[in-house]
């Protein structure tokens, strides 16, 4: 449950869990969650493109528009894959979709979610990879974080997805994260990125 929250206010209720043998006592400290503020901490999608060709998206497609709410691209780590409004995504998905055609993949319907599978190949190397494309820097994702194989199946998968909400974001998920090294820096209001090879970070 969710409660405005007022800065005098101290009558927390506490919780107690009652075991066979002791009881144990949650303070309210550890009992609820406070958010302070609401920002969304958004970056300055441009473009995008599917392997080598840019889809040269209108200027503001992805802007935040601060009157409504509405739009924006931000990172998220509780989201999986990529997520773009209806209209980005249709034309994201064209690409795809006319570069697997192209070797001679077929699309096969899996579900509701996962809209662009194809039937997996093991000898199949040709996956495409994604470009994000910011004022001062391109974010790559390469085919490994990309995709999600299911060989026992037969196929794979697009990992990207339509956003589901009313708000209109463009997501990045955690699986377009891995291997990538993320800063947010709060004092100038913006995000670093370099490509990491994770598994040797100790």
């Amino acid at each position: 449950m969710r409660y405005k929250n007022h800065p005098k206010f101290r009558a927390y209720a506490k919780m107690t869990l009652h075991f066979r043998n002791a009881d144990y006592v949650v303070e309210p400290p550890y009992l609820y969650f406070h958010f302070e503020r609401r920002e969304i901490f958004c970056v300055g999608l441009v473009d995008v493109s599917v392997g080598d060709k840019r889809l040269g998206f209108p200027p503001g497609t992805f802007d935040l528009d601060t009157n409504t709410g509405l739009g924006g691209c931000l990172f998220d780590t509780g989201a999986l894959g990529m997520y773009f409004n209806q209209g980005p995504y249709d034309a994201v998905m064209k690409e795809f979709d006319d570069h697997f055609s192209s070797f001679g993949l077929k699309r096969i319907s899996v579900g509701k979610d996962l809209r662009y599978c194809y039937n997996y190949h093991p000898k199949f190397r040709a996956y495409a990879k994604m470009t994000l494309h910011f004022p001062t820097a391109d974010y790559v994702v390469e085919p490994t974080y990309l995709y999600f194989h299911y060989e026992r199946k037969g196929y794979f998968c697009v990992g990207v997805f339509i956003y589901p909400g009313q708000q209109q974001k463009t997501i990045i998920g955690s699986w377009l994260q891995q291997d990538m090294r993320l800063l947010y820096d709060l004092n100038f209001g913006v995000v670093r990125f370099m490509p990491e090879n994770c598994a040797a970070d100790q």
